[in-house]
Parts: structure tokens; C-alpha cells; sequence
């Protein structure tokens, strides 16, 4: 495994050209569509995400494995430099993803198209870029070799297609598709958060209770029927029981339920009442009539006494197994309380990062490439948008270039001539940005996207919005300066 060993910045030229879109929609057909696209372009130069370097030797080629989880396979002997000559001893290989909005903003990589004149909008599952060096000079993948990424992906829909940036030819080239790989490791995970749930701290407390005291007898003293003759009417087991804050209600329960993928009784385990009102005294010794799946370890019971004819719904759910809660004393359960929130609040954040999917291809040559799909805009609303700078502001910008990102990885250009005909997605997270000079920009945050009447703006046909600027006085240094301010 290899492990990096600095990051640095790759700053973009800017280029006041046109590039080509190379774009095929779900077809291993060789032909490709072409588009005209604004090339790459930092909106705020020098903020682009850093690489991250590892160094692997060229004749043994490696196994890299990035922060995120993604995975990195380099051939061995398959390196070349540009005039064809094979390449030996240490390299450097330099890698950088993009998962986020302001990421892909802050690169200036290009994710729309224009065909046929209708501007379309690419999504982006996972975006990286990858190039290989010896002596900073760029190296080459010969034509018998292909290195593999296993990209680690959020989004686990299987409607991503693969695609290079072909900055030569100054254009996107689809290369095909595949199907996501589900990333076990989240699933252990999340099964690991759900074992820690159940160090619940005791005393149980009043909520929690056993159906009855014989479930207890037969639980504690392991089906042994010569001790449980011996300890009913004694109070010897209930003391213990009782010391882990255990009581009973004195209901029968002989229903069966499934609890962590497993049949149980439900009376072999320890419940949690979800209602302040008390079971009714007619209670004891009365068998539930249905005890019904609400959701999860959720269940709703409902009770009959048949001398008042009287109902007694209530919510209870399944906690744990009686023989897990008597597994351990409760001063382990007690001491071990504080340890168990901790691992669980650093298993949470583990999850977090963790992705939910593996996206696996080859590839022949080294540079940006995407996991993309068409971004659906099935429910936006078209406004007329306007965008309100101040007067000092309208001085300094002639022709302001606003950005929208609408919180899906994708980040829409809107230059003034576009403003007429704006898509907003109500179900996003959206926000919009214009940056202004020495890495100031002006924003209309998240918070104030999601307030605005949504239902009222589709009910209008195009209607005209004016989107209020606001003008950041601190400059951004860093992607997280501007995740700040936009309120992402």
C-alpha cells in the first residue's frame, strides 16, 4: 500500500477559447457528438484542489490507496516517457477527486454542453484527475499497458456513464460505463454503530421493561428448570435483575418477532415503551391479541380484557435479547456506557466519509476524467432572474459571470445572456455566485435559496425573480472559506 507523501497545487491557464464536447448517450458506438463548451477556467486562480502525491517504483508499479477509499493500480513496466522510451526507477503520481460543488467550481472544469443550440447540464458522480511524473516531466502509458482506478462514489445509481477530457483535442470523449460495486466496508460500519447503540447506559430506566418475571427466571438462569423451582418466590434473581434498572409488566407475550435478522420471542426480550400512559392493572396475565411491525423495531400492541370489554393500544420497541443485557454485569454495562458513546461518535464520522459505491474502469492515458450523467431537471421552474450588485459593485463588474450551484455536483455558468432563462430546482440545495476582484465574491446563500416560495414561482409562467447579491467583504483563500459564506 502506498501512502502520500505531500500535496500540492496544479494551476490551470486560462484560456479564452472553445473547446469540443465529445458526447454519446449510453452507446458503446465509436461515433461521438460534438459541442461547443468554455474550456477550463478557475474562476478564482490558485484555489484548485491540491494533489495529493505517492511515489511508486515504475518497474514494480503499485497499488495506491487514497484517503477517500479510492484505489489506484499502476502496471508494472507499463510507464513511458513522450518519445516512447520505457521508464524505470521512482515516480511520482499525482492525484486529486472532486465529489462536491465547490470543488468542481473552484477547478474551472467544464460541466455543460451545448447541442443544438439547448445548453445541457452534466451531474457528476465523482470526478479525478491523475497524471504520473519522473523528474516533473509527464509520462505516458504505453499502448500494452492500462493502469485501473476503483473510484469511490456517493452516489450509488447505476445511470453514470464514464468519460475523459481530452484537453488536446479540447473535449470530452465518452469511454462507456459500469456498474457500481456496493462498498461493503460502510455496511460492516454501520452494523459496527448499531452494536455500540445497544451499550445503552444502565440503570435501564422505567421505559424499559421484560414481559414477565418468568422470561427473566428462564433467561437468567439459562432454561435450568431444577434452579428456577428452586428461586420462584425468592428474591435472589430479582435483585440482580432489578439492579440493571429491569422490571416486568406481568404480560404474557408468546408472539415472535424478528429482531437484527433473527426470530426471538418476544417476551425473551427487553422492551422500550414508547407512551407515558401506564399498562391498565387488568394487564397482568392477559396475552396481546396483535403485535404489528410499525417499522424498524418498532411495534404497535394492542390489548383485550375480556371482563370490561376494554382495548389498550401502545408503541413498544425491541431493544435487545434478555441474555445480551444479562451477558454482561451492570456495572460493565455502566462503566462501558461513556467508552461506547465515543467509539459511536467516531464510527458515525467514519460512515460519513465512507462512500457508498466502488466505480471501476481502465484507462490507457492519464488526466481528468468523470463519472457523469445528464443532470434532471424533470421539475424546475424557468424565471426571468435578475441579479441586484450594488452601485459601487455595477461599476467594477461590466459583465458579471454568475455561477449555480445547485448543491447535485453540477455548477451551471450564467453569463448575462442566460439570466432570461434560469432552471431552478426546488428540490436542491442550491445557492448562486458571482466572483468579484482580490478573491471576493457575492453570494446568495443556501439559506436563502431554500426560502424561496417555490410553489409560488411554478405557478407563473417565467416568471421575473430578482436575485439580491450579496457582497462578501473577506476574501476566500480556501475552498472551506467559501463552502462557509454560501452556507454549505
Amino acid at each position: 500500500m502506498t501512502t502520500p507523501i505531500a500535496a500540492i497545487s496544479r494551476k490551470w491557464p486560462v484560456y479564452g477559447i472553445s473547446i469540443l464536447l465529445f458526447w454519446q448517450i449510453l452507446s458503446c458506438s465509436p461515433t461521438t457528438e460534438m459541442t461547443t463548451i468554455s474550456f477550463i477556467d478557475p474562476p478564482i486562480p490558485g484555489l484548485e484542489k491540491s494533489y495529493t502525491l505517492y511515489q511508486i517504483d515504475a518497474d514494480q508499479g503499485g497499488e495506491i490507496e487514497h484517503f477517500s477509499g479510492t484505489r489506484i493500480f499502476i502496471p508494472a513496466c507499463g510507464l513511458v516517457r513522450e518519445d516512447g522510451s520505457r521508464v524505470s526507477g521512482n515516480v511520482m503520481v499525482k492525484y486529486r477527486e472532486y465529489h462536491d460543488d465547490v470543488d468542481i467550481f473552484l477547478s474551472g472544469i467544464p460541466m455543460h454542453y451545448d447541442t443544438a443550440g439547448s445548453v445541457k447540464n452534466l451531474q457528476s458522480a465523482g470526478m479525478f484527475d491523475l497524471e504520473i511524473t519522473q523528474n516533473d516531466q509527464p509520462l505516458l502509458l504505453d499502448s500494452m499497458h492500462r493502469a485501473e482506478v476503483k473510484m469511490a462514489s456517493h452516489q450509488p445509481e447505476e445511470d453514470y456513464n464514464f468519460y475523459w477530457l481530452d484537453e488536446e483535442n479540447e473535449g470530452w470523449a465518452y469511454l462507456g460505463t459500469n456498474k457500481p460495486e456496493v462498498n461493503k466496508e460502510k455496511e460492516t460500519i454501520r452494523k459496527k454503530i448499531r452494536l455500540l447503540k445497544e451499550t445503552r447506559k444502565h440503570p435501564l430506566g422505567k421505559k424499559y421493561f421484560a414481559f414477565n418475571y418468568d422470561a427473566v427466571l428462564d433467561i437468567y438462569l439459562n432454561n435450568d428448570w431444577k434452579k428456577i423451582r428452586q428461586e420462584r418466590g425468592k428474591d435472589r434473581v430479582k435483585r440482580k435483575a432489578m439492579a440493571y434498572g429491569l422490571s416486568w409488566s406481568e404480560i404474557y407475550n408468546r408472539k415472535m418477532i424478528t429482531f437484527r435478522g433473527n426470530q426471538h420471542l418476544a417476551a425473551m426480550m427487553v422492551w422500550k415503551k414508547h407512551s407515558r400512559r401506564p399498562f391498565p392493572k387488568w394487564a397482568k396475565r392477559t396475552l396481546p391479541i396483535n403485535l404489528k411491525k410499525v417499522r424498524g423495531n418498532l411495534y404497535e400492541m394492542t390489548l383485550y380484557d375480556s371482563k370490561s370489554e376494554s382495548y389498550h393500544k401502545t408503541h413498544i420497541e425491541a431493544i435487545m435479547p434478555l441474555k445480551t443485557l444479562f451477558a454482561f454485569s451492570p456495572e460493565y454495562w455502566e462503566n462501558n456506557y461513556a467508552e461506547a458513546m465515543v467509539q459511536m461518535a467516531a464510527e458515525e464520522e467514519r460512515l460519513k466519509m465512507e462512500a457508498e459505491v466502488f466505480r471501476t474502469f481502465q484507462i490507457n492515458q492519464f488526466g481528468i476524467y468523470n463519472w457523469d450523467r445528464y443532470l434532471k431537471q424533470d421539475n424546475k421552474i424557468l424565471v426571468n432572474g435578475h441579479f441586484d450588485f450594488d452601485t459601487l459593485l455595477n461599476d467594477k463588474l461590466n459583465d458579471p459571470m454568475v455561477y449555480y450551484l445547485t448543491g447535485a455536483r453540477a455548477v451551471i455558468k450564467l453569463p448575462r445572456d442566460d439570466w432570461d432563462m434560469i432552471s431552478l430546482l426546488p428540490d436542491s440545495t442550491g445557492c448562486f455566485i458571482a466572483v468579484l476582484p482580490d478573491k471576493k465574491v457575492a453570494r446568495f446563500s443556501r439559506e436563502r435559496y431554500r426560502q424561496l416560495d417555490f410553489e409560488g414561482l411554478g405557478k407563473q409562467v417565467r416568471p421575473d425573480y430578482t436575485f439580491d447579491m450579496e457582497q462578501v467583504s473577506t476574501a476566500i483563500n480556501s475552498a472551506g472559506d467559501l463552502k462557509a459564506i454560501l452556507g454549505i
